[in-house]
């Protein structure tokens, strides 16, 4: 983005009151001076002295008075929250107490960097002594060997206190792990292998994964009513006695008295719009994730996309109808539903976009191709913007589909060449879906989206690769700002 659409992004005080105050009825200007003189923002300044805001700012304002509002948090604990988001960690839970820790989506499953699980990029973080020990495991001893042979150092920065950055939490994790495991020794010359095998435990893992999933099952059971909810408490919590209660609603076959067997109408569509108005970011991925996809370590800001929005996050139970309708049977055009909901997250997005779009083009990640293509024209109908393709292999779609790549019901798969059918098979690490894509992804008529703000839509994407992948090309191609928008963002 160039320096005068970067300039043309930020907004003045006014703008900022704008745009919280539906959320935030009783924000002043004056509330907006006091949060900057606690020194919980810091606007930029132009040479007259006006702040203008950028979108991180908003956001950052927007955290404070939820804080203020919805959790009753004093200044002091938001401000302490902050500097922990600044340092790249996470907070404890609102009102919870602890201490701050690092984002768990923090290691993929080959234990490179996933920043997108945290909006400070992995190499932003700065943990203390004590926080590294805490989050690798590592004993004193270990590190002060680690910092006596230089594998491990503290970040170079002006302050008085130590602080460690992301390349010594993945050495001092691995160590851990390695000693742990006696996979390694030290003796007087150094760190030695043992000659210890590591073996993955695939029964520890696997017990992991069940437990959670029965978890997962009683809490099902439990919202469906299936069986006692007595019964399923007790289950929840490993109570060898659990057994039905005869007293609940589900035993007794009746609700308790002034409670309705199915919600009103009214009030199930108002709390259908409120939670449908909710804004949810697509962050945009910082790492490249090495291994066999090549490329490893940040991504040039001159080829990641903007903050982008996605219609739908995860099983939102507002949007269940329709994306069992989009999403659950043959592909097909966009109902009106949908597009209507699209047009309402753009108007609503365009106070926050760095520029308006240009052109709108279309990646069927999910293999919904008549759904993505056919939203992306109505939209630039309605928004009178021009409309760009993205080619895809059609020898790496079918490899695609080989690998067991998901998509949409059985006889939903369009051939046509040049679209993806089937999203990356499910059982890829990440280094290798972004390979996948990035075999896959290219812009036939660089033309049409050089030097413009292009619109990227996209049915539906869990890892976000087809995104990072698409806005990569676009942008190398001369695209000015890429611009996701993601109608489903799965879990």
């Amino acid at each position: 983005m160039s320096a005068a659409a970067a300039a043309r992004a930020l907004m003045g005080i006014g703008d900022v009151l704008t745009a919280l105050r539906p959320e935030f009825p009783d924000i002043t200007i004056s509330k907006i001076r006091f949060l900057e003189s606690e020194g919980l923002l810091q606007p930029q300044r132009t040479s007259s002295g006006y702040r203008k805001f950028s979108s991180a700012d908003v956001d950052r304002l927007r955290y404070v008075l939820t804080c203020q509002r919805d959790h009753y948090l004093p200044l002091k604990v938001i401000r302490d929250n902050l500097a922990a988001i600044d340092r790249g960690l996470e907070p404890p839970a609102t009102g919870a107490g602890g201490t701050p820790r690092v984002p768990r989506g923090l290691a993929d499953e080959e234990s490179l960097p996933s920043p997108e699980a945290f909006r400070p990029a992995h190499n932003d973080l700065r943990l203390s002594r004590a926080e590294l020990l805490a989050e690798s495991g590592l004993s004193e001893k270990v590190l002060e060997q680690l910092e006596s042979f230089g594998i491990v150092s503290p970040l170079r920065h002006g302050g008085s206190t130590k602080h460690y950055g992301a390349a010594a939490l993945d050495v001092a994790g691995a160590v851990a792990l390695a000693t742990a495991a006696r996979l390694v020794e030290r003796d007087r010359e150094g760190w030695r292998r043992t000659g210890v095998e590591w073996v993955h435990d695939a029964a520890h893992y696997d017990a992991v994964v069940a437990l959670r999933r029965r978890e997962a099952a009683i809490m099902r059971e439990y919202i469906r009513g299936g069986r006692c909810l007595m019964q399923l408490l007790q289950e929840a919590l490993d109570d060898p006695s659990a057994a039905p209660c005869g007293r609940c609603s589900v035993c007794t076959g009746a609700l308790p008295d002034g409670l309705a067997a199915e919600p009103d109408i009214d009030v199930t569509r108002a709390v259908a719009g409120v939670l449908r108005a909710q804004t949810h970011l697509v962050e945009p991925r910082k790492m490249w994730p090495g291994g066999v996809f090549g490329s490893r370590g940040r991504i040039p800001a001159s080829e990641q996309p903007e903050i982008g929005r996605a219609l739908i996050f995860a099983d939102a139970p507002e949007w269940r109808e329709l994306v069992a309708r989009v999403f659950g049977g043959q592909d097909a055009a966009p109902p009106d539903e949908l597009v209507d909901a699209v047009v309402t997250l753009l108007a609503s997005w365009r106070h926050d976009w760095p520029a308006r779009p240009e052109v709108v083009t279309a990646l069927a990640a999910a293999g919904f191709r008549q759904l993505t293509a056919g939203l992306a024209q109505r939209i630039a109908t309605v928004g009178r913007l021009s409309t760009a393709e993205l080619s895809v292999s059609d020898a790496v779609a079918r490899q695609g589909r080989r690998r067991g790549a998901a998509g949409p019901p059985s006889g939903a798969r369009s051939e046509q060449s040049g679209t993806v059918t089937g999203t990356a098979a499910p059982d890829l690490t990440s280094a290798a879906e972004a390979a996948f894509w990035a075999r896959a992804v290219g812009v036939p008529d660089p033309a049409a989206v050089a030097g413009r703000v292009v619109l990227l839509v996209v049915d539906a994407t869990s890892s976000l690769w087809p995104v990072t992948i698409a806005a990569s090309k676009l942008r190398s191609e001369g695209a000015t700002a890429v611009l996701p928008l993601v109608i489903h963002r799965r879990p």
